[in-house]
């Protein structure tokens, strides 16, 4: 093989490759793989016009082969990024969504200035933990997830983004032996209806966890479960913010109105205008 390789061929023949196998963005991630293996910003690798590493070539082509199979990219490349901070992804835990932003924007607005405790429920790799400890630096954060290998990773990141003396995650069954009421109480749940799953992303359907994606027949099942944490941990005059899905609005609102006693609930939707985001307010 000729040891000068035009890095731009390469870059073609791996956009092409994806692109057949119905990859959503080929350009994108063919760019982030190759950048990857060569220890670049993807906007780097347009200043070069050649690579000299068969070897690194040999590792960069299984990769792509490996995302033309639909294994989630963050999963390839071993980590992924959310509301500006670096995170850890293994196999068998949940991969963050760029929507899941939306939530942390608001628990952002609403957290006290002053400081206080916030619970994240379910918290998978810690994205929401860590983004909201990084942007409210007198907030104390608990994080739970039923997983082990979820809690050893959520630690894991807060370490790496030096967040370690202010988010703790500890394995429990969403709130279970929970105490200490809080100003605020974040989650992502599952809330996939049980009969829309097989009709997922390969990347979605067959990497993340069922667990972590699974809301029941109505997709609602989660949310039933979350009314008495809701009630019975969140201050009086606190929130919670819940993540739901694009037509869940109406639905959850009703649920935590009712089950939940709660003061008001507002809906705040994604960039796409679809239902994104539930904060129930406690009186």
């Amino acid at each position: 093989m000729n040891p000068a390789i035009d890095l731009h061929q390469i870059l073609r023949a791996a956009e092409k490759e994806l692109r057949e196998a119905g990859v959503a963005s080929p350009k994108r991630d063919a760019g982030l793989l190759l950048a990857h293996h060569l220890g670049l910003e993807r906007h780097e690798l347009y200043l070069r016009g050649e690579t000299h590493t068969e070897e690194m070539l040999r590792r960069f082509l299984a990769d792509v082969e490996r995302r033309a199979r639909r294994e989630p990219l963050q999963l390839i490349l071993g980590e992924t990024g959310f509301y500006g901070l670096r995170f850890k992804v293994r196999p068998g835990v949940f991969i963050p969504r760029p929507e899941t932003e939306v939530l942390v924007e608001w628990a952002i607005e609403l957290a006290p200035k002053e400081g206080g405790l916030a619970y994240d429920l379910g918290c998978g790799i810690g994205n929401i933990a860590c983004a909201l400890a990084a942007n409210r630096p007198n907030l104390r954060i608990i994080a739970t997830d039923i997983f082990k290998e979820a809690v050893e990773l959520t630690g894991e990141n807060a370490a790496l983004n030096g967040l370690e003396n202010r988010v703790t995650a500890i394995r429990a069954n969403l709130a279970e032996d929970l105490t200490e009421p809080a100003e605020l109480l974040c989650c992502n749940p599952p809330y996939i209806r049980t009969p829309d799953i097989g009709n997922l992303e390969p990347e979605v359907r067959d990497h993340d966890p069922r667990a972590a994606l699974d809301g029941g027949s109505d997709g609602l099942g989660f949310y039933k479960k979350l009314t008495e944490p809701v009630r019975r941990l969140v201050k009086p005059g606190g929130w919670a913010l819940l993540e739901i899905g694009a037509d869940q609005g109406g639905a959850v609102r009703r649920l935590f109105e009712v089950l939940a006693e709660a003061e008001r609930v507002e809906i705040r939707k994604d960039l796409a205008g679809r239902d994104r985001v539930a904060a129930v307010q406690l009186k």
